[in-house]
């Protein structure tokens, strides 16, 4: 069975390299632009794109209606995040899916994503990253990239309408006031398995089969018992490149199969010099955007040794 990857949106100039790259691994690919400026046919072949407003359904008008805008990011960002599972949900049903990935446009992709039907073979609902920092409090539940099965996503969109309409004090205070979609992804699955049970969710965090799916490229480790090499000027997993494939090298020295790559936060910066100079790091940093991230990077290099020395100092916050 073949597994679509659907992006909803994004940021055009990364979208344009990001479904490039999702279609060198992947069969089916579709883009729902939500983009007016760029109609996005330079990226795949026209019956691929989907105008956002032309996927319509009763739950999108339901959650419409009943959505409010409470988060520390722009509105805007807010409510495509909010928007794009009933959007992906409703092109699922249109397009007759029972499962799908739905892809984020910061994410570069070096598998393809139907061979992972497996995943839902054993038993899962879906497979998204979650780094188990849990216990420390965090709500960090992350499914910009994450495979659906079509009745997961109906029910997290289910919920998520049934939180906005009726119980939305309590969404807020959950959500320590700021809901946006890792909040409301990390709730569901916690109310999603007190009522169905563990082992329904597939952590896409961790190491498996030597491979893993990149959560944050910008952090040394995935999970808490994962840990992979660090550029600590740069703030990125080291990597190699093998055959167009990068992979990411452990603390002892393994290479583990970087199957996708977030480019989050800062790092977006680089993804298209990534795809420009096949991953080659020190070319990469010296593209326009490159060497602003490395200048960008030095500076923050020199304040936390900067600060750090202070912290040490008599009268510093951490006296030793």
């Amino acid at each position: 069975m073949s597994i679509p990857v659907i992006f909803t949106g994004g940021n055009y100039p990364l979208l344009r390299v990001t479904a490039a790259q999702a279609a060198k691994f992947n069969s089916t690919v579709y883009i729902i632009n939500n983009d007016k400026e760029h109609d996005c046919r330079d990226i795949l072949d026209a019956d691929r794109i989907v105008p956002w407003d032309s996927v319509r359904s009763e739950k999108i008008e339901h959650f419409a209606r009943v959505y409010k805008n409470i988060t520390i990011y722009g509105e805007w960002f807010n409510y495509t995040s909010n928007f794009r599972y009933l959007v992906t949900e409703a092109f699922m049903r249109e397009r007759g899916f029972e499962y799908a990935l739905q892809a984020e446009h910061d994410v570069m992709d070096f598998t393809d994503f139907s061979e992972l039907q497996h995943i839902f073979d054993q038993g899962y609902v879906m497979a998204l990253h979650d780094p188990e920092r849990k216990k420390q409090g965090y709500l960090d539940v992350w499914a910009g990239q994450a495979l659906w099965s079509l009745d997961a996503l109906s029910d997290f969109n289910d919920w998520c309408i049934d939180m906005y309409e009726n119980h939305f004090e309590e969404l807020k205070e959950r959500s320590r006031g700021n809901i946006c979609d890792m909040s409301t992804n990390s709730l569901w699955q916690q109310d999603y398995v007190k009522k169905h049970g563990e082992g329904l969710i597939y952590n896409m965090s961790r190491i498996r089969d030597n491979g893993v799916f990149d959560h944050n490229l910008c952090a040394d480790s995935e999970t808490e018992d994962s840990k992979f090499q660090f550029h600590e000027v740069y703030r990125l997993k080291k990597w190699v490149m093998k055959d167009g494939v990068p992979y990411f090298i452990s603390e002892d020295g393994q290479l583990i199969r970087a199957l996708t790559m977030h480019f989050n936060g800062q790092a977006k910066q680089l993804l298209t010099g990534f795809a420009e100079t096949d991953g080659n790091l020190r070319k990469m940093l010296n593209t326009p955007e490159g060497r602003k991230y490395k200048a960008s990077c030095h500076k923050q290099f020199r304040n936390r040794i900067v600060n750090g020395v202070r912290r040490r100092l008599p009268g510093g916050k951490n006296k030793v």
